[in-house]
């Protein structure tokens, strides 16, 4: 072998192109390290037995969607095919699978009798999106539904974004991602978002909905500027506190005894 001593040009890690989509950046902001700890190591948490509800009710409302899009009158009676076509639950138990299939039949009807007087303003169903930031850094994305409303006699475009799980109203992520998608929209159109609303399908409601400040967007540009520079220099700091830290299966792998006592975490979590 020879080792005679060769100079490595230095890698220019900040040109490298990095493409982020919401899922990546949600758990970057949420905390670095377990970003790291799941996304660069793959330790992934156990599947939950209920997986698939929150999937099936949202493939229901976009099946809905976009056949008002393409101008089909949807009947009452069709509601059923639609849940039995996408409601797909692989790991619930046949009580649970009953159970929630119920769930999806209250809810997506409910959620029918509310908008179908509505079809008429939806723009966008599963709207895909990319947004260049220049320096390599690309954000791909999904919105879920845009739609034009008439609010004080002015036509507005809203952005929506379906959950199913029930949150604290306007959690800083969720506002985050729709920021992102109000970028994408405007990217793609050339026109602005007015407002940003966070939809609960299961629970049939407007969970926050906030008027969209150009300065936001900006601020969230830069956020996702850093994130991308902070991700190639490696750098995944922990961002400990009691309410991040103790629902995280991933605890064990960062917290020590004290921090795990102070935060009410028993230690075989």
């Amino acid at each position: 072998f020879d080792y005679t001593k060769r100079i490595v040009s230095p890698e220019k890690k900040d040109d490298d192109p990095i493409i982020l989509n919401f899922s990546v950046l949600k758990d970057y902001y949420a905390c670095p390290h377990r970003f790291k700890i799941s996304f660069l190591y793959g330790f992934m948490e156990p599947l939950f037995h209920l997986l698939g509800y929150g999937r099936s009710l949202h493939n229901i409302v976009m099946d809905m969607h976009k056949r008002w899009i393409d101008g089909e009158i949807i009947q009452p009676e069709q509601i059923n095919g639609l849940i039995d076509r996408h409601f797909h639950q692989p790991y619930a138990g046949e009580k649970d699978t009953i159970n929630m299939r119920k769930s999806a039949g209250r809810a997506i009807s409910e959620y029918f009798d509310l908008f179908k007087g509505e079809a008429k303003d939806i723009i966008m169903s599963e709207q895909e999106i990319e947004i260049d930031l220049g320096n390599g850094v690309r954000v791909n994305g999904r919105m879920d539904l845009v739609k034009k409303k008439e609010t004080s006699g002015e036509e507005k475009t809203y952005v929506v974004d379906f959950k199913t799980q029930t949150k604290p109203i306007a959690d800083d992520v969720s506002e985050k991602q729709l920021k992102i998608y109000a970028i994408g929209y405007e990217n793609l159109t050339g026109k602005n978002v007015d407002f940003i609303e966070i939809y609960n399908i299961d629970e049939n409601k407007v969970m926050d909905r906030q008027h969209v400040d150009k300065a936001d967007l900006e601020s969230v540009k830069k956020g996702i500027i850093d994130a991308a520079s902070n991700i190639k220099k490696n750098m995944f700091e922990k961002k400990m506190s009691k309410d991040n830290c103790k629902d995280c299966y991933k605890c064990n792998l960062c917290l020590d005894a004290k921090k795990k006592s102070e935060y009410g975490i028993k230690p075989n979590k």
